[in-house]
Parts: structure tokens; C-alpha cells; sequence
């Protein structure tokens, strides 16, 4: 989902990281090794496009002006927990 979204965002000029779940580190080095091609969409993913594990999602956040939540509905509590335990954003939460 997220992936879909950062091709309009990348359309109008802005910079777009993407942060896989902790369930998507294999998916992400899948990507990366098959030249930025997503095996689901089948289209190449923009190079300016950067996508990280989710280990380095306190350093993509310390660099984010905004935070865009792209996971199905079964994910978002879980999304929500991980956004509430990092003190820079968890005051504009809720």
C-alpha cells in the first residue's frame, strides 16, 4: 500500500521513505535485490524512493516532516503502538 502511494508523492516532488514492518524485512531485500522491481505490483519503484527495515524506523522518523501509515486494516492498531512509543510524535497522537 505503501509503495502505491509513493508514486503520486514522488510525482509532486517529495522526498518518500518507506519503513517495512518488522514482518517485511525479507520483502524489502527482495526489492532491493531484483532492482527496485515490487513483486506484487510488477512496476519498478522510483530510485528516489528509499526503503528501510523496520530496525531504522527511529532514524527515518528524526528526518520526516510527515508520516503516512500504509498497512491494511489488521495492522493499523499495531502501526499505532509503534507511533505512540516515539516521544516526538506520541504528543500529536490521540
Amino acid at each position: 500500500m505503501s509503495t502505491a502511494f509513493a508514486f503520486p508523492c514522488i510525482d509532486n516532488s517529495h522526498k518518500v521513505s518507506i519503513v517495512g514492518t518488522h514482518l517485511e524485512d525479507d520483502f524489502i531485500d527482495t526489492i532491493k535485490s531484483n532492482k527496485n522491481i515490487h513483486p506484487i505490483l510488477k512496476s519498478k519503484i522510483p530510485k528516489d524512493v528509499k526503503l528501510y527495515k523496520f530496525k531504522d524506523f527511529n532514524l527515518v522518523l528524526n528526518n520526516s516532516e510527515l508520516i503516512v501509515i500504509g498497512v491494511s486494516s489488521k495492522g493499523i492498531n499495531w502501526a499505532a503502538k509503534q507511533l505512540t512509543k516515539i516521544k516526538k510524535i506520541s504528543k500529536f497522537l490521540f
